[in-house]
């Protein structure tokens, strides 16, 4: 994440403190092995550098300073960065802003990358492949992401989230499905309890605007994936994916199970959504009934596929949701190039 040290600690850097200087230690640590962005103004970085610093820390706060015109053009950009500011300082935080105490990082765990925090750990690698391949297809940047991943155990999400914010301090990100089968279905229990007891600061909670993570697995890969193994699924997903009016139904298809359980549900709602789409994609309700999904290991096939060198990203790969999911998982997980020791 990008971190900004703040001037209102500067009369803490004066007196020298034990615990701001273990503080600034630590946060060179962060910066030096690229596990977060960390700049300040160069007048801040000058009165660190008169402080009794470690020769590793010295060289970090040098090129802080030497960049910190570059690096905190960065933030204005930035969906979300943290402020390090002297604890008795209060001021309202801007939009994007994340106030955060010096203090914070006297622990050396709030030091280590980003978790990211999915229902299962393997999802959290495929989105940030995803978010760095979205950046670069349509922003041509190639952003540094630094994440540490956890597996949240499906429906044990809420519970993982809970522990990790009361016992660990840490900066947490996490993403969870929002269940829903069609565009104007309720979000689950689930995202609406880790929204609601989500505690700090430190902490973000972002509902996937789609049914599950493998619905952001881009069209074309999904078919290159199950061309063979799944044709009728496949000559399905490619029949929404035809026309603009059919294609945002690709955001709530059930890929594991295909169209088949949209077919045979009891919501009157998502019946008459589906039964709409399939029609207008010129897919026979008889035919959907039938169709099964792709199964229970379509993250498992997609990490085998993105193994792959010579996979493509292009800028219309990507689902028009997907662009602030990118924002998010950035701002999060905004590592940098480590300072390497001389």
């Amino acid at each position: 994440m990008i971190i900004i040290l703040d001037s209102s600690i500067s009369s803490l850097l004066s007196a020298e403190s034990s615990h701001v200087l273990e503080a600034i230690e630590n946060i060179a640590i962060a910066r030096s092995e690229g596990n977060h962005l960390v700049t300040c103004e160069p007048e801040i970085a000058s009165q660190i550098l008169a402080t009794r610093l470690s020769n590793r820390a010295q060289r970090v706060y040098y090129t802080i300073k030497n960049k910190s015109i570059q690096e905190l053009a960065a933030t204005v950009k930035s969906k979300a960065y943290i402020r390090v500011v002297s604890p008795d300082y209060f001021s309202v935080n801007r939009p994007n802003e994340i106030m955060v105490s010096i203090t914070f990082f006297c622990s050396t765990s709030t030091i280590q990358p980003t978790k990211l925090l999915c229902e299962d750990s393997l999802d959290g690698k495929i989105i940030a492949a995803l978010t760095k391949n979205y950046l670069a297809a349509s922003k041509h940047r190639n952003p540094r992401l630094s994440f540490r991943y956890e597996h949240g155990g499906g429906s044990r999400i809420t519970r993982v989230f809970r522990e990790i914010e009361c016992h660990e301090a840490c900066l947490l990100l996490c993403l969870v499905d929002s269940d829903k089968k069609y565009h104007k279905d309720n979000i689950s229990a689930k995202a609406k309890n880790l929204i609601r007891d989500r505690q700090k600061n430190t902490t973000h909670v972002e509902i996937l605007p789609c049914h599950e993570l493998e619905n952001l697995i881009p069209t074309r890969h999904l078919l290159l994936l199950y061309e063979s193994t799944h044709p009728d699924t496949a000559m399905a997903i490619s029949s929404l994916n035809i026309s603009p009016n059919t294609r945002y139904s690709l955001n709530y298809l059930d890929l594991k199970e295909g169209p088949a359980k949209h077919h045979r549900t009891s919501n009157p709602a998502e019946k008459k959504f589906w039964e709409g789409i399939f029609k207008a994609a010129q897919i026979c309700l008889t035919q959907s009934a039938s169709i099964t999904g792709l199964g229970e290991q379509i993250t498992t096939d997609y990490e085998s596929l993105l193994e792959d060198d010579g996979l493509s990203f292009l800028d219309t790969d990507f689902r028009p949701i997907f662009e602030e999911i990118a924002k998010i998982v950035e701002c999060w997980g905004h590592g940098c190039i480590p300072i390497m020791a001389n």
